[in-house]
C-alpha cells in the first residue's frame, strides 16, 4: 500500500483542520470552489487551508433563511415569501441564501412601508367613520330626532328662570313674618346655590360651548330675599298674605 504523498490530507483529516461536522459540509466547499481533491478524499493541505480562508472571506456576508428568521422572528417560509415579492434576493445559483445587508435593507424597506400603509389605513378609517358618524346625524336631523343646541339653551334658560322667579316669592306669599321670611329665603337661596354649583360642575364635564362661568356667574342669578336680587322679593305677583 503506497504511502500517503506528503502535504496531502485525508478527507477526515481535513474535516477536522476545518471543524466541519459532516462530510456534506466538506463536499459544499468543494462544489463551491473552495479547495479540489487531487486524488478520491486527498487534498492538499495548503490548498485546503487557503481555499478554505478565501473561501470564508468571500462568504462572510452570507446567510441562510434560518438565521434570518430568527433574527426577525419570523418563520422561514415568511422569509422565503418575502424574497419573492422581492424586497430582498437570494444569491444567483443558490437557493435560501442571501447577502445579509441586502436581506437586512429590504426588510426595513418593508417594514416602513408596512407601517406607511398602516398610516394611510388608519386616517382612511377615521375619515370613513367621520362620514358615516355625519350621514347619521344628518339623517337624525331630517327624521326631526335632532334638535339644534340654540334651542336646548333657550328651553333650559327659560325654565330656569321660570324656577328662579317662584322660588322669589316664596317667603313673602308664605308668611308675613320678616323672621321666618328671611330664614325661607336663606334656605331657598342655599338650594339655588347648589343646583347652580351642580350646574356648573356638569358644564365642565361635558365640556359645554361657551363660557360656563359667564353663565353663572351673571347678575340675574343673585340670591333671593336680598338687596342683590334684581327680582322682587314678591315676584311672580305673590301677595302679602
Amino acid at each position: 500500500m503506497a504511502e500517503p504523498e506528503a502535504g496531502t490530507v485525508s478527507a477526515e483529516q481535513a474535516m477536522l483542520l476545518l471543524l466541519l461536522d459532516s462530510a456534506a459540509e466538506l463536499k459544499r466547499l468543494e462544489r463551491e470552489g473552495a479547495f479540489q481533491q487531487i486524488a478520491p478524499g486527498r487534498y492538499w493541505l495548503k490548498d485546503l487551508v487557503q481555499g478554505f480562508v478565501r473561501h470564508s472571506r468571500e462568504h462572510r456576508n452570507v446567510t441562510d433563511s434560518g438565521v434570518l428568521a430568527r433574527c426577525w422572528n419570523l418563520t422561514s417560509a415568511r422569509v422565503g415569501q418575502l424574497a419573492r415579492e422581492g424586497w430582498f434576493k437570494s444569491l444567483e445559483g443558490t437557493h435560501g441564501k442571501y447577502d445579509w445587508f441586502d436581506a437586512c435593507a429590504g426588510f426595513i424597506r418593508y417594514l416602513r412601508d408596512e407601517d406607511r400603509r398602516s398610516t394611510k389605513s388608519a386616517a382612511e378609517t377615521r375619515i370613513r367613520d367621520a362620514k358615516a358618524r355625519d350621514i347619521e346625524v344628518r339623517t337624525q336631523q331630517r327624521l326631526s330626532r335632532l334638535i339644534p343646541l340654540d334651542v336646548y339653551e333657550e328651553m333650559i334658560d327659560g325654565m330656569a328662570g321660570m324656577v328662579r322667579s317662584e322660588f322669589a316669592g316664596l317667603a313673602a306669599a308664605t308668611t308675613r313674618d320678616l323672621t321666618m321670611r328671611r330664614m325661607i329665603e336663606r334656605e331657598v337661596n342655599a338650594r339655588l346655590r347648589r343646583i347652580a354649583e351642580h350646574a356648573m360642575a356638569q358644564a365642565i364635564r361635558l365640556e359645554a360651548a361657551g363660557s360656563a362661568d359667564d353663565a353663572v356667574g351673571a347678575d340675574r342669578a343673585g340670591p333671593v330675599g336680598s338687596s342683590q336680587s334684581d327680582l322682587p322679593s314678591n315676584g311672580g305677583g305673590a301677595r302679602t298674605t
